[in-house]
Order: C-alpha cells, then structure tokens, then sequence
C-alpha cells in the first residue's frame, strides 16, 4: 500500500453522487493530508473544519457520559459538514449538499476501509 493509492481512493470517493468535497486532515497540526471534491478553497475549509474535531478533544471530558465521539456533523444553510475519526490523529471531512441523497451507512463502510488503510500504512 502507498500513499498514492490511498490518494487515487480519496479522489474516487470526492466523485460518489451528493459529495462536493472529502479530505483526510491531521488533527495535532491542522494541516490537510489529501482532498478533493468540488468545492472552492476545499483545502482551507478543511483546514478550518477540523478546529471542530480540536475542540471536541479540548473539551470531551465534559461529554465522557455520552462515550466516545463517532462522528461530527455540522448543517449550514447550503452544505453539510461531517467529519470522523480516519488514521491515527486524523479526521476525513465530508462536504455534502441536501440536492442528493447519499447513502450514509455506504459512505461511513468507505470511510472505515480508508481508516483501516490509513492505519496499516502509517
């Protein structure tokens, strides 16, 4: 496995129907691996979104009863925002708009096998 497989599969996941956008970002420095999507400036809107994911880590304590945070969905007037753990200290961002239905259990599959590459490889 290499890098440019892992890259070649982030850009075949940016192509599935109701996706704008993915990116694979490190958590510690902010600073996106991979992305690829349709969506302007993708790579500072991820930059920016995984500050979500760094907030959640400053604060969990204070959600300890609820578990373990799955994955964080943010709804905007005109995108949707997930992101979930991918890879040690990595998150993958998922823009999606309300035009197209995804199929999410599919998607979450897809993420978890990048998940499952992402940590064999690093």
């Amino acid at each position: 496995m290499n890098s440019k497989y892992i890259r070649a599969k982030i850009d075949s996941m940016a192509k599935t129907s109701g996706i704008n956008g993915c990116a694979v970002i490190e958590v510690s420095a902010g600073m996106v691996w991979h992305a690829a999507g349709e969506i302007d400036n993708l790579t500072i809107v991820a930059e920016a979104a995984s500050d979500y994911w760094r907030l959640y880590l400053r604060l969990k304590s204070n959600f300890d009863q609820f578990g373990e945070l799955h994955r964080c969905v943010l709804d905007h007037a005109n995108n949707q925002i997930s992101l979930l753990p991918c890879g040690e200290d990595m998150v993958f961002l998922t823009l999606s708009d309300e035009t197209h239905a995804v199929d999410w259990s599919s998607w979450y599959t897809r993420i978890q096998q990048l998940n499952n590459l992402l940590l064999s490889e690093y």
